[in-house]
């Protein structure tokens, strides 16, 4: 057994704000990463996990041979079974639990193992898209994906995602953890006691070797920090932020052509603006199977006709792919004949239960797997107009530690780097898509599982949940702890994918908590083989079409944050913790970029709450422009249809849509001042498409605002390239124009 980083620390550099520790057993193959990704580029094969490539290095002081300090942290290693103390400010940050925190010798049984003391009272936020609470403090989870239709928002275990990153709150102040591992793995954060020891938490990896981060900060930092080093976030084309539809429904009919198109005539007749639509695996079915990468022309008989129509509408279309091939599939024999699938170690395709029959996995480690996938999004869908893809079914439920996967030519077992899977899929197709579309252009790219890093390439969601009210809840908290572990670009399927319809009320609520999400997308395979569409109640239409034109005028203030989470790695959606750290973490209340404060409901009957507003010394504006202390107790009403509420930080500018999205944007910056000083805030603008920002070809318009007691002064300037366009307008918190203040500059 070799300890490497940790130990030998005195002989090398590190990262200011980030400590690396290698626990590597000698003779054990150390697979590489595909989540960390510093440099923003990723190998196909991956990346070492001990490379320094892109991390800024610095030399610590030290107090002796195992015992640094830069800061307010001070490390102390001591060499007998390799037990580490970080302290902050001289309180305990993390401590390596007594005796031994690892397993050193199989001491612990097989795989690694990190044991830490656990503090009483700490609070612990992250895992990616983790059920129940946003607090995890006391409960134990898998990292296993798993297709879990129909889960329990509140308690299921495990789901989609693959993220080993956490963030524990303690008397210290708050550390980042990653384990940077793409096996099955479990976090237990006080469920499991011990007479023996002292109170702990701990992780329980199936690898061998261990590589984990600890990340230091605040919490905005560290979360900011965990973004970065897994790559950041996709800056997504402007239409990935417009309503999408949704539905297993149409393609799974056999006039699925038809009832396509009257969806998109429908969109445009009601006037409901609609960016997208998720075209569902029913176009690849022969019989009741599904075959990915051919097209049922019973169905669709001309798919460049049908993705011709829905453009023509401004809708693109957003095609379903699968990983497997069923054993009947037509290429099926080529796949096997060539070796492209995960196999047994005789050499034989791997079998998995999948979609009412048997197929096996294609291995995104084979080169020429990874080719022939390319070749086939190109062929079947982006010849064919359709220039998005819509990673699906990706968990790669990979169970049996015999199935081999080619490893770029170094084979290993399949299970020890599932979580990597859905990435590399992930990864080949946007590599298609931009290959086809050609350089300058940004691409839309969705996948259902993924691990950490799957956000510097797509956009993803909570997978297929189920339509009730509790789900609308703990949807909610799973957001928010996605974006907490570096996934910020989410959303949930409105109005519940599984079960029944939702009720009036519930999709009501949904849709107003939805607008507020990246991913805008009503996603359903209703029980009574209806479809949820925002016409599915015609009574409650108008309520609807409120909610619609909130989210057009939100638009430009959401794709600002999506470019900030782009460029400052900041998340888009915010619990009241990320920037107070004694907030209530189950607070309804959320912050929508840096300064929105969402007011949504989560239960029935609802159309009054009482809370308690977010810390800020300037306090809160509300949409009539009153004035709200921060930190006070408030009752807001939360009307039971139309818009939802929000509240508007003081000392902020807002940025929104005057137009509502229709007949073009007219474009509103509002200043909410506050009682004096002065504060600046820079708004991105661009084409929504291409990738000229890069060379700031490109609006960033920065606002001054200097606050006096007789009047507020604006003054703006013009950083990028391009014109600002003459349909800007410019107000205060008085809903005036500024303008028409004597003495003020606009």
């Amino acid at each position: 057994m070799r300890a490497v980083d940790a130990v030998e620390l005195r002989r090398r550099e590190m990262v200011q704000d980030t400590v690396r520790v290698a626990i590597l057993p000698d003779g054990e193959r150390l697979l590489p990463t595909y989540s960390v990704c510093p440099t923003g580029e990723m190998p196909r094969e991956g990346r070492d996990k001990l490379s320094f490539d892109g991390f800024p290095l610095f030399a610590p002081g030290r107090e002796s041979d195992f015992t640094f300090l830069w800061n307010e942290y001070r490390l102390e290693i001591q060499p007998t079974n390799l037990q580490m103390t970080l302290t902050k400010n001289g309180q305990p940050l993390l401590q390596d639990r007594v005796p031994m925190g690892y397993n050193l010798g199989g001491e612990y049984g097989e795989g690694a193992r990190h044991y830490l003391v656990r503090e009483a009272d700490e609070r612990i936020f992250g895992l990616g898209d983790k059920s129940g609470a946003l607090n995890k403090a006391g409960r134990r989870f898998r990292l296993d994906s798993k297709d879990a239709m129909g889960y329990d928002a509140a308690s299921s275990d495990p789901l989609y995602q693959h993220v080993s990153f956490y963030i524990c709150q303690n008397q210290a102040g708050f550390v980042g953890l990653y384990y940077d591992t793409h096996a099955n793995c479990a976090f237990d954060f006080g469920q499991e006691l011990s007479n023996y020891t002292g109170a702990y938490r701990s992780f329980e990896g199936t690898e061998r070797s261990l590589v984990y981060y600890i990340l230091l900060g605040t919490l905005p930092q560290i979360v900011s920090q965990f973004s970065a080093l897994t790559g950041g976030t996709a800056f997504l084309p402007r239409r990935s932020l417009l309503y999408a539809g949704s539905t297993m429904t149409y393609t799974d009919a056999p006039d699925a052509d038809a009832q396509l198109r009257a969806f998109a005539d429908e969109c445009g007749a009601r006037g409901f603006a609609c960016g997208g639509f998720y075209l569902s695996s029913g176009y690849t079915s022969i019989g009741e199977k599904r075959y990915v990468f051919h097209w049922n022309n019973k169905k669709i008989p001309d798919p460049k006709a049908l993705a011709a129509c829905f453009r023509a509408r401004g809708i693109e279309l957003i095609a379903n792919i699968k990983p497997v091939f069923l054993t009947d599939h037509p290429l099926y024999g080529e796949l096997a004949r060539n070796g492209w699938f995960l196999t047994m170690p005789d050499g034989s395709p791997a079998l998995t239960p999948f979609w009412d029959g048997l197929g096996s996995w294609l291995d995104f480690t084979n080169p020429r797997a990874c080719d022939f996938w390319r070749e086939q999004v190109t062929g079947q869908l982006l010849e064919n107009g359709i220039a998005s893809t819509w990673n699906d079914n990706n968990e790669f439920e990979i169970l049996d530690p015999r199935v081999q996967a080619n490893g770029f030519g170094a084979p290993y077992s399949a299970i020890l780097e599932k979580g990597a899977f859905a990435l590399r899929m992930t990864a080949e197709s946007l590599v298609a898509q931009r290959a086809y579309t050609g350089a300058g252009q940004r691409a839309f790219v969705s996948s259902r599982a993924g691990a950490a890093g799957i956000c510097r390439m797509a956009m993803i969601w909570t997978g297929d949940n189920r339509t009730q009210w509790s789900t609308l809840r703990y949807n909610h908290y799973m957001g928010l702890t996605m974006s907490l572990s570096g996934l910020y670009l989410f959303g949930h399927d409105i109005g519940g994918f599984a079960g029944l319809a939702p009720e009036r009320e519930l999709f009501l609520r949904w849709l107003q908590h939805g607008v507020f999400t990246p991913r805008f997308v009503i996603h359903s395979w209703n029980d009574d083989a209806r479809v949820t569409t925002p016409w599915y109640y015609e009574d409650i239409v108008p309520a609807v079409r409120e909610i619609f034109a909130f989210r057009g005028r939100l638009l430009p203030y959401l794709y600002d944050a999506m470019y900030r989470a782009h460029t400052l790695h900041e998340p888009m959606l915010r619990p009241l913790v990320y920037e107070d750290p004694d907030a209530d973490s189950e607070s309804d209340l959320f912050l929508v970029g840096d300064s929105l404060l969402a007011v949504c409901v989560f239960d029935p009957g609802v159309v009054e709450t009482k809370l308690r507003l977010p810390k800020s010394e300037q306090g809160w504006y509300d949409e009539a422009g009153n004035w709200l202390p921060g930190g006070e107790p408030a009752t807001l009403t939360c009307p039971a249809a139309g818009a939802p509420r929000v509240l508007h930080k003081s000392g902020s500018v807002f940025l929104e849509d005057d137009a509502c999205g229709n007949g073009g944007e007219r474009l509103l910056f509002t200043v909410y001042a506050q009682q004096a000083g002065t504060f600046a805030r820079e708004y991105f603008l661009d084409d929504g498409e291409s990738e000229a920002y890069r060379q700031n070809d490109c609006v960033r318009v920065e606002l001054t605002v200097e606050c006096r007691p007789e009047k507020v002064v604006v003054r703006h300037r013009n950083l990028g390239l391009q014109q600002i366009s003459p349909n800007i307008r410019l107000i205060d918190h008085w809903n005036r124009p500024l303008e028409q203040r004597k003495g003020d500059d606009a």
